[in-house]
C-alpha cells in the first residue's frame, strides 16, 4: 500500500570492502591510498584499491603470463618481497654452456647481465631492488610491502656499468622474448608488457640521442 511517508524502497544489499594487503608496512605506503594521516594530502594517491579489485596480476583473460622488465643495475634476488615474483626462463637449462632456447643469449635463466653476457642479475642493489619491490613486491604475502602488480612476474636485466650504450644494449633482451613470445605463440620467450627504467640523462635532447630514439621506435 502506498505510505506517504515512504520515499523510495529498495533492497538492503551487501557490501564489500575494497581489495588491501596484508602486508605490514603497507599502511606507509601513502602512493597507494592516501587518507592524509601521515601528513600529505588526501586523496593524492593511485586509488590501486580500485585496480586491485579488479585483478592483483599474473595471467592475463587469455591466459598469458604477465612480465615487467626491470632494466636497472640488479637487484637482491634473494629478498623475501621479491623473489616469489622473479621471472624465469624455463626453456633454458643452466649452466649447461648451450644456448638451449635459440635466442641468442646463452644460459639466460634469470635474465641478463649486459656486460657480463650471463645472468647475473643478484648484486644486492638497493636501487634495483626498490625499484623492483614498486613495480612487483609479493602482495597480501604478510611480508614488508605491496608491488603495484602483487603477483606479475618480473624480468630483470642487470645493465652492469651505468652507460647509455649498456643501457641500449639492455633493451635487446625484451625485446628480443617477446618477439620469439609472439613468433612461437608464447611456447619460448615471454610475454613482456613494458620495461622499466628508473635513469635517464640530465637534460638530454633528443636530438642528441638519435639511437636511443630510434630503438623506441
Amino acid at each position: 500500500a502506498d505510505l506517504p511517508e515512504v520515499i523510495s524502497v529498495s533492497a538492503n544489499r551487501y557490501i564489500s570492502e575494497r581489495r588491501v594487503p596484508d602486508d605490514p608496512d603497507f599502511p606507509r605506503q601513502w602512493q597507494y591510498i592516501n587518507d592524509g594521516s601521515s601528513g600529505g594530502v588526501v586523496n593524492a594517491d593511485m586509488d590501486m584499491d580500485l585496480a586491485w579489485d579488479l585483478s592483483t596480476g599474473g595471467l592475463t583473460a587469455s591466459g598469458d603470463t604477465i612480465v615487467v622488465c626491470i632494466i636497472d643495475s640488479g637487484i637482491n634476488a634473494g629478498h623475501p618481497d621479491l623473489k616469489d615474483n622473479l621471472w624465469v626462463n624455463r626453456q633454458e637449462i643452466p649452466g649447461n654452456g648451450i644456448d638451449d632456447d635459440n635466442n641468442g643469449y646463452v644460459d639466460d635463466v634469470l635474465g641478463w647481465n649486459a656486460v657480463d653476457d650471463n645472468d647475473a642479475i643478484n648484486n644486492n642493489s638497493n636501487h634495483g631492488s626498490s625499484v623492483a619491490g614498486i613495480v612487483g613486491a609479493k602482495g597480501n604475502n604478510g611480508i614488508g610491502v605491496a608491488g603495484v602488480n602483487w603477483n606479475v612476474k618480473m624480468m630483470i636485466v642487470n645493465y652492469g656499468r651505468p652507460t647509455e650504450a649498456n643501457a641500449l644494449a639492455s633493451y635487446a633482451y625484451p625485446y628480443t622474448m617477446r618477439k620469439l613470445y609472439n613468433q612461437t605463440n608464447g611456447a619460448q620467450g615471454a610475454f613482456v608488457v613494458a620495461t622499466n627504467a628508473s635513469w635517464g640523462i640530465d637534460r638530454l635532447k633528443a636530438e642528441e640521442a638519435p639511437i636511443w630514439c630510434a630503438l623506441y621506435r
